[in-house]
C-alpha cells in the first residue's frame, strides 16, 4: 500500500511538472512567433494577428499615437559597412526606441529598417516628447555613418499621427497617415519628425 501511495505521488508530481513545462513552452513559442529575432521587438505578425484581435469589434475612447520611423540612408550604410554592421544598427535602433517609450507602448519592426510605434493615451505634448527622445537616444548612441547626407552618425526620420482608434481597419488607416508623414519628413531633409 505504501509503495502504491508513493508511486501515485510521484506520478502526480511528474504530471504537474509536465503540464508546467508544456505551458512554459507554449508561452515561449507564442513569444518567439511574435518577436523579431534580430531586434527583439514585436514583428509584423504580431500586428497582423494579435492587434487585429485586440481591436476587433472594440470601441474605445483611447487616443493612440502612431509613429513610423526609418533609419536614414540605411542602404548606404549597409553598402559601406556591410550587412552585419547593418544588423547591429537595427538592434541598437530598436533598443533606443524601446527605451524611449513606456512598457505599455508597442514597438514593432515593420520591415527592413522601418519601425512602427503604438503609443496609448497620448496627447500632442507627449507625442513631441517621444519623437524628440527617440531621435536624441539614437543620436547619442554615436553610431558612425560616414555615408549619411545629414549627419556623421546614424539618424532616423519619423512620421506620426494620433487619434481615436475604434477598430483594426482604422488602425491601418492611421498607420498609412503616419507613413505619409514619414515620407514628408524624408522629403524635407530627413533626421526630423513630422506629425499630422
Amino acid at each position: 500500500l505504501l509503495i502504491a501511495i508513493i508511486v501515485a505521488i510521484l506520478f502526480s508530481v511528474f504530471m504537474s511538472a509536465a503540464v508546467i513545462i508544456l505551458i512554459l513552452l507554449s508561452r515561449k513559442i507564442k513569444h518567439d512567433s511574435h518577436t523579431d529575432p534580430l531586434s527583439q521587438v514585436y514583428n509584423r505578425k504580431y500586428l497582423e494577428k494579435d492587434l487585429r484581435k485586440v481591436f476587433s469589434g472594440r470601441c474605445t475612447n483611447t487616443v493612440f499615437g502612431i509613429l513610423m520611423l526609418d533609419v536614414d540612408y540605411f542602404k548606404l550604410y549597409n553598402d559601406f559597412y556591410g550587412h552585419q554592421a547593418g544588423d547591429l544598427v537595427i538592434k541598437q535602433v530598436a533598443k533606443c526606441v524601446k527605451s524611449s517609450v513606456r512598457n505599455e507602448d508597442k514597438v514593432i519592426r515593420y520591415g527592413g529598417e522601418e519601425f512602427l510605434v503604438l503609443l496609448k493615451d497620448i496627447d500632442n505634448n507627449r507625442m513631441n516628447d517621444v519623437c524628440n527622445r527617440i531621435q536624441q537616444e539614437i543620436y547619442t548612441a554615436n553610431i558612425p555613418h560616414a555615408k549619411s547626407k545629414v549627419s556623421e552618425f546614424v539618424t532616423v526620420s519619423i512620421g506620426g499621427t494620433m487619434g481615436k482608434v475604434y477598430n483594426y481597419e482604422q488602425l491601418l488607416d492611421k498607420i498609412k497617415l503616419a507613413d505619409l508623414q514619414l515620407y514628408k519628413a524624408k522629403e524635407n531633409g530627413r533626421n526630423q519628425y513630422k506629425l499630422g
